[in-house]
């Protein structure tokens, strides 16, 4: 999930959902504290947030093995989002891929 990010320049805020965040209401109470004195008043807002399901794991499909003649094997995934991008991180070399679409084969993977 996205941060979201809900005042009005010159202020902002992020807010990144932590797992057990998921399904739940998260109050947020930003207060700022006017540091530079003047005609500003210091002042508070409190949010409520919903945070909705997280998506769930993607399904792993056919897997092709390592052989003596081909040294990488593959693994098909479904179940990815039906819109926008998504990221796979691979670990522990930290590749990022991105796509769309609902199924994806990652290849090229070492024995």
């Amino acid at each position: 999930m996205a941060p979201v990010n809900t005042f009005a320049l010159p202020f902002s805020f992020t807010y990144t959902p932590a797992n057990k965040d998921f399904g739940k209401n998260v109050t947020i109470t930003v207060t700022t504290n006017n540091p530079l004195g003047g005609v500003c008043k210091a002042a508070k807002a409190t949010y409520t947030l919903t945070v909705n399901s997280g998506l769930a794991a993607p399904i792993i499909g056919t897997i092709t093995q390592p052989t003596c003649l081909v040294s990488t094997g593959n693994v098909l995934l479904s179940g990815l989002p039906a819109t926008g991008e998504w990221i796979i991180t691979h670990l522990p070399e930290d590749v990022k891929i991105s796509s769309t679409g609902t199924s994806f084969t990652v290849a090229g993977l070492q024995k």
